[in-house]
């Protein structure tokens, strides 16, 4: 089982295997159940470029009307309008992963954000595979949820909304370039609102993947058990990943360090039960930690 087949595991159906392709998405625009990837884009693009999805169906339903009269044949092929509730088709979108059928929107966004950001998807499927696996030791009964898997895939899927000039900087942002990358939270929120066809998981985990257990996160500063169990979860896998992966301002570090980073910060940064579980899931004993080491743990 590959990681992307990990991640979707708690994520939908987990039937036949494919290359990522098409999948509906409730916007201004009716489309059927198998355009849910166009829609999952024209909402990434409209996150980016507001008026976007009125332009897409205006422009179409002008393009199909003109079509049947201009060419009836081709206004019957694959993609056309097939009954009075659907304008707009499925398109393909390529990537080096295979899905299940219902996980193609996701998958789609996931391509949108590679796009912009590349390495996403590599990440993305580090932290979920991860995420999933805690998961099932801190909260069995979480783990069996539908869409768990798509929430951990689409943590960072605001990033589509922040500026290539901060998003690419290869060097340390500054305070006012760190204040714009501390939107995607909500950014994140906003598209996958639109999209209700994926589980209310998704938008706990992208809306408060960077909240605390002190409350001193972002972006709402929520405490304690009032930050949703998942996002508590992904919150230590996505710090881990992050200080044992390379970064534009600083080298990884190694795991061990990283691990007691993870410990010091049990009952500030984390939840203290996660911690543990995590702490267990890698087979470390509870230890007293050595000196942190600087801002391993810097949000982003």
């Amino acid at each position: 089982m590959t990681q992307m087949h990990l991640a979707l595991r708690a994520g939908g159906p987990k039937n036949a295997e494919m290359s990522i392709s098409a999948a509906a998405v409730r916007l201004p625009l009716r489309l059927g159940d198998g355009d849910r990837a166009v829609a999952a884009l024209l909402a990434a693009l409209e996150l980016r470029h507001p008026g976007t999805c009125r332009h897409a169906e205006r422009v179409a339903d002008l393009a199909l009307n003109l079509t049947s009269i201009a060419s009836p044949e081709l206004a019957l092929q694959e993609g056309g309008p097939k009954n009075a509730e659907m304008s707009i088709s499925a398109a393909a979108v390529r990537l080096p992963l295979r899905l299940g059928d219902g996980d193609r929107a996701v998958a789609a966004l996931l391509a949108a954000l590679e796009l912009r950001h590349p390495g996403t998807c590599r990440h993305a499927e580090r932290v979920a595979d991860l995420a999933l696996n805690l998961t099932s030791i801190a909260s069995p009964e979480l783990a069996l949820q539908e869409g768990l898997g798509h929430a951990y895939l689409l943590h960072d899927i605001g990033k589509i909304g922040i500026p290539d000039a901060i998003l690419l900087k290869p060097d340390r942002l500054t305070p006012s370039e760190m204040r714009v990358v501390r939107r995607h939270p909500r950014l994140g929120e906003d598209l996958v609102r639109r999209l209700r066809f994926l589980s209310p998981l998704v938008r706990d985990v992208v809306g408060c993947h960077h909240e605390r257990w002190d409350g001193c996160g972002y972006p709402r500063q929520l405490a304690g058990p009032n930050i949703p169990l998942a996002a508590r979860i992904f919150a230590v896998v996505d710090a881990f990943d992050a200080m044992t992966h390379l970064r534009p301002y600083r080298e990884p570090v190694a795991a061990e360090d990283a691990l007691a980073e993870v410990e010091r910060c049990s009952g500030t940064q984390f939840d203290p039960s996660v911690v543990a579980a995590f702490l267990s899931m890698v087979g470390v004993a509870r230890r007293v930690a050595p000196t942190p080491r600087g801002d391993l743990l810097r949000p982003a």
